[in-house]
């Protein structure tokens, strides 16, 4: 006999029960309602609902339950469970599992050949859905090598939804990076995040992220934790001082390019002065935009200014 389930409190009053008679095959337990009642919602919440099962419960079902071990591979977030899965069932079970970052390397390997391999036999002129669905797993997977990627790059043409998983997957090429930069970069925000997380961005596109989000601090919070990334190209190259600009009402302002230079020459040069920088930075948006919204302000900040120039070294 089937039983089905529909809330956890179900769950464990038939296995409390019929655990022994599942194990043997006797009975079998289908966590379709159990899961998919709220499916219709979202992935993420029949996966929020499975772990409402700890990981030895999914692991027994995995093992022993026929009608259950397929939903339960899909929504776990149990690497264990995936392996046991693997190991029972091979990688059939496996194949349409959307959430990569959970399975274990092994199987992401396996999945890279395998999706490979499908790729090159069914790819048709047309682009079959089948053929982007493989695309489409390729350019998620973090083992599939940089020259896969760059032939995906080139077979996705019109596929933007399969081109951005290459943005954020640390195997692409650096000049396939670029392409793909430039390709999306007027949509903005998301864009350039995804750039600045990923680690092989080389630092002249990084250069190039910022310049274009500058002012940003989320932004130049992931550009700072990204291992390619200058730091000291990134301050100097910003020829922008915030505060500075909307005091004197113009970037090009002379007072403005002697604050500059006190930057890049002497603050930049002592201990603790890239962390000062960095720190203005952060905050020096905001102030700007306070002071573009009153003149008053504006006034004020330009005489403390005006004084502090006449106690710098600005050459």
């Amino acid at each position: 006999m089937i039983y089905k389930p529909s809330t956890v409190e179900e769950y464990f009053e038939i296995i409390k029960i019929k655990r022994e008679n599942i194990k043997n095959g006797i009975d079998d337990i289908e966590l379709g309602n159990f899961i998919y009642k709220i499916y219709e919602d979202s992935g993420d919440k029949a996966r929020k609902r499975l772990q409402e099962l700890s990981k030895e419960e999914q692991l027994f079902l995995v093992e022993n339950s026929n009608s259950s071990k397929d939903e339960i591979t899909y929504y776990t977030s149990h690497k264990e469970v995936i392996l046991k899965a693997y190991n029972l069932f091979g990688f059939d079970l496996l194949k349409y599992d959307p959430e990569s970052k959970t399975l274990p390397e092994i199987i992401l390997k396996e999945r890279a050949q395998r999706d490979l391999k499908l790729y090159l036999a069914e790819n048709n002129p047309d682009g079959s859905l089948f053929s982007r669905g493989v695309l489409y797993r390729l350019a998620q997977n973090k083992i599939v090598d940089g020259e896969i990627l760059k032939e995906i790059y080139y077979q996705s043409v019109a596929r933007s939804d399969i081109r951005k998983e290459l943005l954020s997957n640390p195997n692409v090429p650096a000049d396939i990076l670029e392409k793909l930069y430039n390709e999306f970069a007027i949509e903005g925000d998301l864009i350039r995040f995804l750039v600045a997380d990923n680690p092989n961005s080389p630092a002249s596109l990084l250069k190039l992220v910022w310049k274009d989000g500058m002012g940003d601090s989320v932004l130049r919070k992931k550009l700072l934790n990204n291992p390619s990334f200058s730091k000291e190209v990134f301050v100097t190259s910003d020829k922008r001082c915030f505060i500075a600009t909307a005091a004197y009402g113009s970037n090009d302002a002379i007072e403005v390019e002697q604050f500059r230079n006190y930057r890049d020459n002497t603050i930049l040069n002592k201990t603790g002065g890239e962390f000062l920088v960095n720190t203005y930075y952060l905050i020096s948006p905001f102030i700007s935009k306070i002071l573009d919204k009153s003149s008053f302000l504006r006034l004020q900040t330009r005489k403390f200014l005006d004084f502090l120039l006449t106690h710098l070294k600005t050459d």
